[in-house]
């Protein structure tokens, strides 16, 4: 018989729920890092949306960091009592919005990398919604984290993980002590666990590292790239489809919008050369075709003078790749520390002591956002950097004229 947690008073009691425990043997069989990698492994467990990856559930609003969430049953974030020895433990501060019955709704969720896992007992998990025994948060079930307690004696363990086709390496310290007082009446066992695990970057796959997916679907691949049997002969109509092209619209090279319509009128020498008709211009790649491709621009080039050009608007922009520089998973430091102390008084009652201390220092590359909608970017006439775009001739083009930002990512 497994007890977990305690009963609210009154609740109505007819059977028993069923039980999964997880205890040290198996724990330490699996070799996991940390708590969120022991939830991948609980068969009970549904998605952990609250992930470094995860970008489906809100997407600003998702939670970032060194941080785990219970879902048993996949019943939604926050469903799930979390326990620690039979008591709750506190939600992280930070929440996420997660889609719920088709619409974004606030979630919380203990962190599941808080507890030293090489300092557990056992894990108990409580299979059946248990809302009537221990509350709303019980929805999906209980985890109850058991720590070991009495451990006497001295622990010492590295583990250190490499990679090889990743320059990365990930390497877990873990201590456990304990000794026994007065008589073994009182015990003091100390349990920390250091877990360092370097970056790894898109970029080092070259799947991973490249946005634009239509090469993967042909067999002429790259030099370099393994066939691995799942490209499409040459005459499939989804070979090189740009529905495998997830290259972003919005990226550093960006498009821009006169402000006032008498600036794009008939009566502007440059009108139709270098913007089109509503004074749209667009930026791209000094040595691009499309710098010089308009006949009306008579194969003249307006060059930026930072490697840039600019064209007219309508050239199609120039699409950003958003894994080149974005990493596939985080530089993490993480320490965790579980003090346990308990002492059998003489009248036969127990006191106890539980100090926790947990700490992380998580960073992540991501790809610049693009910040624009509806609402566009003024750049005011007296603005440096407008004078200081000239033809050959020495005209300022720009100077003296407002702009829109109308499309551009942030590098």
């Amino acid at each position: 018989m497994t007890v977990t947690g305690s009963q609210i008073k009154g609740a109505k009691i007819t059977g028993s729920l069923p039980v999964s425990v997880l205890d040290f043997t198996d724990i330490d069989t699996l070799g996991v890092d940390g708590g969120d990698e022991l939830l991948d492994n609980v068969v009970e467990n549904g998605m952990n949306l609250f992930n470094e990856t995860e970008n489906a559930s809100g997407g600003v609003n998702s939670a970032r960091g060194d941080m785990g969430a219970y879902n048993l049953r996949n019943m939604g974030t926050g469903n799930t009592l979390t326990l620690l020895n039979g008591r709750r433990l506190v939600n992280s501060p930070g929440y996420q919005t997660e889609l719920i019955g088709g619409d974004y709704v606030p979630a919380m969720t203990v962190n599941s990398n808080l507890i030293p896992i090489y300092g557990l007992e056992r894990m108990e998990i409580l299979r059946d919604g248990a809302s009537a025994i221990y509350g709303a948060d019980a929805v999906a079930g209980v985890v109850n984290n058991v720590m070991q307690s009495d451990y006497e004696g001295f622990l010492f363990r590295v583990k250190q993980n490499s990679y090889d086709h990743f320059d990365a390496n990930d390497t877990t310290v873990s201590i456990k002590f304990g000794k026994n007082l007065n008589g073994g009446r009182t015990n003091i066992s100390v349990f920390a666990d250091y877990y360092d695990r370097e970056r790894i970057m898109g970029s080092e796959d070259a799947r991973w590292g490249d946005s634009d997916h239509r090469k993967w679907t042909t067999c002429d691949l790259p030099e370099g790239v393994e066939d691995m049997g799942r490209c499409l002969p040459d005459g499939n109509p989804w070979a090189g489809s740009t529905s495998f092209r997830n290259l972003s619209s919005n990226s550093l090279y960006g498009q821009f919008d006169m402000v006032s319509s008498s600036e794009h009128g008939s009566s502007h020498p440059y009108n139709h050369v270098f913007t089109d008709s509503n004074g749209e211009f667009e930026v791209f790649p000094l040595g691009d075709s499309r710098c010089s491709n308009r006949s009306s621009q008579g194969g003249e080039v307006f060059d930026t003078g930072y490697g840039t050009c600019i064209a007219q608007d309508g050239n199609g922009v120039e699409r950003f790749n958003l894994w080149g520089d974005t990493d596939y998973r985080s530089a993490l430091e993480r320490y965790n520390v579980f003090v346990f102390i308990n002492h059998e008084m003489d009248n036969g009652l127990e006191t106890f002591t539980e100090i926790g201390l947990y700490g992380s220092d998580s960073n992540l590359t991501r790809h610049p956002s693009y910040a624009f909608s509806s609402s566009k970017h003024r750049v005011g006439p007296d603005n440096y950097w407008l004078g200081q775009m000239t033809l050959d001739d020495g005209t300022a083009l720009f100077a003296g004229h407002q702009l829109y930002i109308d499309n551009y990512r942030y590098a």
